[in-house]
């Protein structure tokens, strides 16, 4: 009996242990460089970067995260560069996702507002979006 209980909490320990410290990724390709919650003029985003081990890899889990991403839900407006296809932006109901691609550091960055907001909306504060998160970066490292 004692036995038993003893299984039963050792299991129920590991189950929160894997839901607390497991990863809730979006890009759920490459590794994981980091994940980090900024808030520019009252606008709150959530970051997340994976990294891969050549350009090529990056370049064709990037069409496979967008991919996913665009059947997040209804998309209401898009933005995306058919030059060299280093970004793409959906507006849903609820969220505001862009997703860029970094052939110099073979990496994928995915941007994500907590709240609703429009393309324009998004694009009067990513620069300030993309100061802040590299101030961050240099303090950090």
């Amino acid at each position: 009996m004692l036995f038993t209980l003893l299984i039963i909490a050792v299991i129920l320990g590991f189950v929160f242990y894997w839901i607390k410290f497991n990863d809730k990724r979006l890009i759920n390709y490459g590794k994981l460089s980091w994940q980090k919650h900024l808030t520019i003029k009252g606008q709150e985003f959530y970051l997340e970067e994976a990294h891969f081990k050549t350009y090529h890899d990056a370049h064709a889990k990037y069409f496979k995260v967008v991919d996913s991403i665009a059947h997040y839900g209804d998309v209401l407006d898009q933005q995306y560069d058919l030059y060299d296809w280093n970004y793409s932006t959906f507006q849903f109901e609820d969220t505001l996702i862009d997703i860029r691609y970094f052939r110099s550091s073979s990496t994928i960055r995915l941007i994500k507002s907590v709240k609703p907001m429009t393309i324009k909306e998004y694009e009067l504060i990513s620069s300030e979006l993309s100061e802040e998160f590299f101030k961050q970066l240099k303090k950090n490292n």
